[in-house]
């Protein structure tokens, strides 16, 4: 070995050490840079669907004079609409706005930046009040309520999400027609901050959220990243010092629905939590808190010419009473 061997061997040696150790750094910093990208939020097609799949739903009295607003999500491409039972709530014997169940539903235009056009008439066909939950199925045409109904209705149905999947932090997404929003479709989001299990049974029925909701945003829509639906704005619970907004979790809609479509039995509802502080999100003053209902049970109202007819004679009171055009 020379005597000028050595010292080559170890800077060599300690050229290699400190490659490792940037290596080592380098990988550090690429794990900590992945570790801190979010997580994947809803692209904009994914609003876009959600939005389409929202409507604004009209309920109004006997009389055409009074009526709510509230909005719905559309379940099937055959117009069964999920929206809250308070939004169709009413005084008159089978616990609705008017007699013969009947509403209104505004869809969101093509471009979703104009107001909502009134498209179709509804009728709810089952209520929950324990679990604040309603169904309406599309029946008729608006513009003439004696024809039949297209085949194809042009509507945008909701993918299903699993609100079971959710974690407190994850992105939550609302759609709906709040009064704020005047007749549009609207989006904001937030996060999942908690969970409600009201009965302590070790079972959440509601998912709590600090996305904004207002009045009229009741029965709309509730997706993840994803955009499939996880729930039902339904109760915005607090006081001067703050508030969150209550969803109505997946798990009763799947069930109403299946027991509607005769698929599998609905499990026995749960007694609700009475929120002393809570107010529903209807778009109408008139209407009892969402907190204590009684069971209705089935409110069955089936299409016909009295339907048909009834429509026709109010339709001119309708697009009076909301300002709101008639689609084609």
């Amino acid at each position: 070995m020379t005597e000028f061997s050595r010292p080559i061997r170890t800077r060599a040696a300690r050229l290699q050490r400190t490659a490792l150790r940037l290596a080592i750094l380098l990988t550090a910093l690429l794990v900590s840079a992945s570790a801190a990208q979010p997580a994947a939020a809803i692209d904009r097609d994914g609003i876009a669907n959600a939005l389409l799949a929202t409507v604004q739903i009209i309920m109004p009295d006997n009389d055409y004079e009074i009526f709510s607003l509230g909005s719905g999500t559309v379940m099937n491409d055959s117009g069964l609409i999920l929206t809250n039972y308070h939004v169709v709530e009413g005084d008159r014997p089978n616990g609705l706005r008017n007699d013969d169940g009947r509403a209104a539903i505004a869809v969101a235009p093509a471009d979703l930046r104009g107001e909502s056009v009134l498209k179709f008439f509804g009728e709810v066909v089952k209520t929950h009040p324990e679990l604040d939950l309603a169904l309406i199925q599309i029946v008729a045409p608006i513009d003439n309520p004696q024809a039949q109904l297209p085949s194809n209705l042009g509507l945008t149905p909701i993918t299903l999400g699993n609100s079971d999947d959710l974690i407190i932090s994850d992105e939550i997404n609302m759609f709906g027609y709040p009064d704020i929003g005047s007749n549009t479709p609207t989006y904001t989001k937030g996060i999942v901050a908690g969970f409600l299990d009201e009965d302590r049974n070790g079972i959440y029925e509601w998912i709590k959220t600090d996305a904004s909701l207002a009045h009229g945003n009741s029965g709309g829509l509730a997706t993840d990243a994803n955009g499939h639906f996880v729930g039902v704005p339904t109760l915005v619970a607090g006081d001067d010092a703050g508030s969150l907004g209550l969803l109505r979790e997946h798990r009763h809609v799947v069930g109403m629905i299946h027991r509607h479509s005769e698929l599998a039995p609905f499990g026995q509802a749960r007694q609700p939590l009475y929120l002393e502080h809570s107010h529903d999100l209807v778009g109408d003053q008139d209407v009892r808190d969402a907190g204590i209902h009684h069971h209705l049970g089935l409110a069955h109202l089936g299409a016909g010419d009295a339907v048909s007819a009834g429509c026709q004679q109010h339709l001119g009171d309708l697009r009076a009473l909301v300002g709101l055009d008639v689609g084609a």
